[in-house]
């Protein structure tokens, strides 16, 4: 304001100058409103158009400014949603799953907790003995698989471990079960192979599935007999046992497929063509399941999920030591793998980093001295962990104390003795059969207690594997995604 006065009074010096001893005086001649607006008019008119000026200089530079902040802000947000799409689909990534349709296994003793239940599962007893246990077993197991559903003869058999006598005892098993079941049309040989990748058996299947698109099923196997190559003099504390297991598995979205209708045989299509081979009166069927004859299709559909195997976590190293430090490795691996199956959400990066930030402000004294900023509204907590049962083979109390630790940092209070099952424990040392004799336990329980159940498998190599199974909700939601296509992962 004293700005634009001092300006006016120069102003009108300067006019008034001009007036009286640069112009003639004639100009002066005139009515006295004339001569005043002559004297005033022109300085204020010079004010105005230079306060206008100043205030049309400072609008631009401030619509200029506010478009930039505009585009900042704009950009920011388009980089926070591209962000939270990329974090939306590594969530959905990590919640990909396989659907559980049966699970059969033969062990030395059937736990207590089994009881005679009908579902789609069959633990079965078989007495030691030193002399083709494994081969009996198979079959035993496949005489069932066959029995129940006629469809699994065309699936393919995924071994854990690659083995070639495991391979030799697969196809040797699957012929005499073929053959003694009375199934009447099968593959001339078992499509037998190792389960591809390495790490964890749910991890590995998902990325089965994923490489595969047109598989509909596979049967798991996992088995061994310690028992067959212990000497008579070794320990009696190692208790060897005996395990084969075969759980059969599908991928998540996998669609019904259609009814089979044959058309009449005429010439061209006598009594002794394949019924697998003849003409079909409905449409084709998805790819998926173009390896099963079309017949067939129903009774594997039948069979319908029960549970969903979720990716696991795997612990590299276990601090035994420090019972604090190995129940913090466990809870940890405890939450990603509720992530994995959606108990839990997957923290987005700003909010890590805001934790991270508020833990540096309570640590840093100073700042704590600063006026606090309005308290933002925490987010809600999740819900407890409701454990149904867990399946370990820990081996140690203090592991085993370790594990109740973890699980009751999420809310979950099982009892270790009560709610659980060790495997070493129920059926001695089996093996290489032990992580698929663990999932088919959990699987078993998940399906009698309707509650989701974890594993905990300790390794030789001071490793641990924590996997979660679920029971199936019914199809894929926004917690459990059905499995990406290459096109969708790329």
């Amino acid at each position: 304001m004293l700005f634009r006065l001092l300006l006016f009074a120069v102003l009108v010096a300067l006019w008034w100058g001009v007036l009286w001893f640069a112009l003639p005086v004639g100009w002066l001649q005139g009515t006295m409103p004339s001569f005043i607006a002559i004297h005033t008019a022109p300085p204020l008119l010079a004010v105005a158009a230079w306060w206008g000026g100043k205030r049309a200089w400072v609008w631009r530079l401030r619509r200029a400014k506010k478009r930039a902040e505009d585009a900042e802000v704009a950009k920011e947000m388009a980089a926070k949603e591209a962000d939270r799409i990329a974090h939306q689909k590594v969530q959905e990534q990590r919640r990909v799953h396989v659907d559980c349709r049966a699970v059969w296994a033969v062990v030395i003793e059937v736990p207590a907790w089994f009881g005679d239940e009908p579902g789609q599962r069959a633990l079965m007893e078989q007495p030691l003995q030193k002399t083709n246990t494994q081969i009996d077993s198979l079959q035993q197991v496949f005489e069932q698989v066959f029995l129940k559903c006629e469809a699994c003869v065309w699936l393919p058999v995924k071994l854990v471990d690659d083995d070639p006598a495991h391979r030799s005892w697969v196809k040797q098993a699957w012929h005499q079960a073929t053959t003694e079941g009375c199934i009447e049309h099968f593959p001339p040989q078992p499509d037998c192979a190792v389960l591809p990748g390495e790490g964890a058996i749910p991890d590995r299947l998902i990325a089965l599935f994923e490489q595969e698109p047109d598989l509909p099923a596979v049967i798991l196997v996992g088995m061994d007999s310690p028992l067959t190559d212990t000497p008579e003099d070794s320990d009696p504390q190692a208790e060897p046992g005996h395990a084969v297991v075969a759980v059969l598995l599908s991928r998540p979205e996998l669609v019904a497929p259609a009814k089979a209708e044959f058309a009449p045989s005429g010439d061209d299509a006598g009594s002794m063509t394949p019924y697998w081979e003849r003409e079909n009166r409905h449409e084709a069927d998805p790819p998926q399941w173009q390896r099963i004859p079309a017949p067939l299709r129903q009774g594997l559909w039948d069979h319908a999920p029960f549970a969903t195997l979720h990716r696991s976590n795997t612990v590299g190293e276990l601090e035994s030591e420090r019972d604090s430090v190995l129940a913090r490795q466990i809870s940890d691996a405890i939450l990603e793998v509720c992530i994995n199956a959606g108990f839990r959400d997957l923290p987005f990066k700003e909010e890590k980093a805001e934790e991270a930030e508020e833990a540096q402000e309570g640590g840093d004294a100073k700042a704590q001295a600063k006026p606090k900023p309005k308290p933002k509204p925490k987010p809600k907590e999740p819900e407890p962990l409701d454990l149904g049962w867990f399946v370990h083979n820990s081996g140690s109390s203090a592991r085993l104390g370790a594990l109740s630790s973890a699980l009751r940092d999420h809310g979950c209070e099982i009892s270790a003795f009560k709610k659980a099952s060790d495997l070493d424990v129920e059926h001695g040392n089996v093996g290489k059969a032990r992580e698929v004799l663990m999932l088919a336990e959990a699987l078993v329980r998940v399906e009698q207690l309707q509650k989701p159940v974890l594993t905990a498998d300790f390794n030789e190599d001071d490793s641990l594997g924590i996997g979660l199974v679920r029971p199936f909700s019914g199809g894929a939601t926004t917690e459990e995604k059905s499995m990406p296509t290459e096109a969708e992962r790329t």
